[in-house]
């Protein structure tokens, strides 16, 4: 087999290789993590069914579409009834957060085994074990029911959690700085075009296959599944570590990397207390207050709110996340552009794209709550807030590279950790908050992602500073731990 993969790839470039394969990975493992978003609509009886109808929501769109749910909770076809479950609003908002969990509780970890074994074992796994566990959902669910889909959940997050770590550690080595931006952005925004696809396809499957929502899980989870030998057969942790890279492309990334190969632990205790971590951190913490609040819940704010349709609502639910990932790559090439012909620093360019990435979608998701039941302006007010999010992934989240590209994975999982808390709260939160479903009730979500959106976006401009820091380079701890034994010895010296 490596024969015959040497034949046919010695000549193709391993970097392009690593960057297409990792790109879809990333992207199969956030559908993974959010087709529960839509699928759930239909999984849970409506709040309709339990709720009197307030003045504070809209009227149902279409005839057609209330005999669709009524015809769907109360058929006599066994099929179709045995898939419904009586989960209120609370179990819902323990459903969708579950997986955060996981998600949130194990990064830490995983930043230090990337950077000791490698990323390649850690992000295959990312992907392969949620596969698994989500093939086999409708399996789970039929036997332990919510209880069974919250442990699923959770366990996917554990092994979604070495993702972004591990994509982090891969990226600095396998790009030089010059590149580092473009390759990074094609990477991290790969979650993008994974929301897109599992927020649109899902609702196509369940409306056309016949068989409702259990086939979402069959495709996605088999998709996942068939991508990991791909990827253990073609991917390696280093340009070194490849058996048939060319020696041109080796002598590239190779410069790069000999120092990367032999990084003594991370400096914890100096990148805790680094300001620009906490930047970062804080920031990526805004953004997910209203990332979280999308993903999970716009689906259902589609749906109970606004009305529209299981099919409509996932075409609209997911075409912000296209526009996001074009928009990210646009802003990828606009930072390339500013930076070549030296318009502005590189921290002025990250704050730029950062301010766009975190006020602009705040303002235009809490316009869309003021739209109240103009399906077109609350669907444009939301197109135009997520497409504004893709900005972020050419500015914060190239921070960990702009702070410490020897210890990226650390800084990443980190300050993914941190922040992914806010995933467990949002899903919670908001089915605290919006028993009803009410128009008002959302209102209500869509400030606090406000408030925090926005009150990152200010502690960024004040404090971030795209410098590398001086504790990441490798011999810095060893200098640390020389000096202080020369001033203890020289103590020792003195004669009283």
């Amino acid at each position: 087999m490596s024969t015959l993969l040497k034949s046919c790839c010695a000549g193709v470039s391993q970097k392009w290789i690593f960057t297409i394969l990792a790109t879809i990975g990333v992207c199969i493992g956030n559908i993974l993590r959010v087709i529960i978003s839509i699928t759930l609509v239909e999984m849970a009886t409506p709040i309709s069914e339990h709720v009197k109808q307030e003045d504070d929501t809209c009227v149902v769109l279409n005839h057609s579409y209330t005999q669709n749910i009524t015809h769907t909770i109360h058929s006599s076809d066994e099929s179709i009834h045995q898939h419904r479950y009586d989960w209120d609003e609370y179990t819902q908002g323990i459903i969708l957060s579950a997986f955060f969990w996981g998600y949130a509780l194990t990064q830490w970890f995983y930043g230090a085994l990337v950077e000791r074994f490698g990323g390649k074992y850690l992000l295959g796994t990312s992907v392969f074990v949620p596969a698994v566990i989500t093939f086999l959902t409708p399996a789970l669910i039929a036997w332990g029911g919510a209880n069974a889909l919250i442990v699923s959940r959770v366990l996917i997050g554990v092994a979604n959690g070495s993702k972004f770590p591990a994509a982090s550690t891969m990226i600095s080595k396998w790009t030089t700085p010059a590149e580092r931006t473009q390759i990074a952005n094609a990477i991290y925004a790969g979650p993008l075009l994974g929301l897109f696809i599992g927020t649109i396809i899902p609702g196509l499957i369940m409306k056309y296959s016949g068989m409702g929502w259990p086939a979402v899980y069959y495709l996605f989870g088999g998709i996942g599944i068939i991508w990991f030998p791909a990827w253990v057969l073609l991917a390696y942790n280093s340009p070194a570590d490849h058996p048939f890279i060319t020696k041109e492309e080796l002598d590239s990334l190779q410069p790069r990397n000999e120092i990367q190969r032999k990084l003594p632990p991370a400096p914890w205790r100096h990148m805790l207390m680094c300001k620009g971590f906490w930047t970062f951190t804080i920031s990526l913490i805004g953004n997910s207050w209203a990332y979280y609040a999308m993903i999970a819940d716009l689906p259902k704010y589609m749906s109970s709110v606004v009305k529209l349709p299981i099919d409509s609502n996932g075409f609209f639910s997911a075409l912000p996340y296209l526009f996001t990932w074009f928009i990210s790559m646009l802003s990828s090439w606009v930072n390339d552009k500013i930076l070549k012909k030296k318009w502005m620093s590189v921290t002025n360019v990250r704050k730029l794209l950062a301010t766009i990435s975190l006020t602009g979608p705040a303002v235009f998701i809490m316009l869309a709550s003021f739209a109240e039941c103009d399906t077109t302006m609350v669907i444009s007010m939301f197109l135009i807030g997520i497409t504004l999010m893709g900005c972020l992934y050419p500015s914060v989240m190239m921070s960990p590279l702009d702070l410490s590209p020897n210890y990226a994975g650390s800084v990443m999982a980190i300050g993914n950790s941190i922040s992914s808390i806010v995933g467990i709260i949002t899903p919670y939160t908001i089915g605290v908050l919006t028993p009803n479903q009410t128009i008002g009730e959302w209102r209500l979500v869509f400030w606090i992602v406000f408030f925090f959106s926005v009150s990152s976006n200010v502690i960024y401009l004040l404090w971030f500073s795209a410098e590398v820091k001086d504790w990441d380079d490798s011999n810095f701890i060893r200098n640390k731990t020389n000096t202080k034994k020369n001033i203890n010895g020289a103590e020792m010296k003195v004669v009283p």
